[in-house]
């Protein structure tokens, strides 16, 4: 199984032990726990941030360990980049990806409806609110292109209103991709 330990004061804790776990392709799994039992861990190890201490992770039989770029991630923050405006945060994940920009640009205005962000797209991110941040954090992970979308508790700094809407929201916009022939493989971690 896989395992992810810390270096402690009294030496190395366990963030994650004898951990397995198979995904189906363009499945949708949440990893429910606590703060701190490792959920966050499991997601930087799948997309590639943290080497584990063992065992395996592959994505599509390729091994992703210690390899970033084989899944896209949406973190806790939105870090969304405060000198590029709502379009150009959009595409950043697939201009990096190799995507040209013109392309990455035109995929992102026929989906700025779909995620709510229609008429957005020269505004600059301090001017939306939280939930609208976290749209455009997800489109750009959404039009990063890679077969597994991980999401680090998008929603949990939103608070309780907010982030049932983003729920709701976001299962819309999984499902409608999904009737579009874009059933990618979601992991999603949360405690709520």
């Amino acid at each position: 199984g896989l395992r992810v330990a810390w270096e402690g004061p009294h030496g190395p804790v366990a963030a994650i032990d004898d951990v397995d776990l198979v995904v189906e392709p363009g499945a949708f799994v949440s990893l429910v726990g606590p703060s701190g039992c490792g959920k966050s861990t499991v997601l930087r190890v799948l997309a590639g941030l943290v080497a584990p201490d063992g065992g395996s992770v592959a994505i599509d039989g390729l091994e992703v360990a210690g390899r970033p770029g084989a899944a896209a991630w949406l973190p806790q923050r939105d870090a969304l980049l405060p000198w590029r405006r709502v379009l150009g945060n959009a595409v950043l994940g697939a201009e990096l990806h190799g995507v040209p920009a013109a392309e990455a640009e035109r995929q992102a205005r026929v989906l700025l409806d779909r995620f709510g962000l229609g008429g957005t797209e020269h505004l600059w991110p301090a001017q939306l609110s939280g939930g609208m941040r976290q749209r455009v954090a997800f489109l750009r992970t959404f039009l990063t292109p890679a077969p597994v979308l991980l999401l680090d508790e998008p929603f949990g700094a939103l608070d309780a209103l907010t982030r049932r809407q983003m729920q709701e929201w976001l299962q819309e916009v999984l499902l409608a991709a999904r009737d579009d022939g874009d059933a990618r493989t979601v992991i999603l971690v949360t405690h709520d």
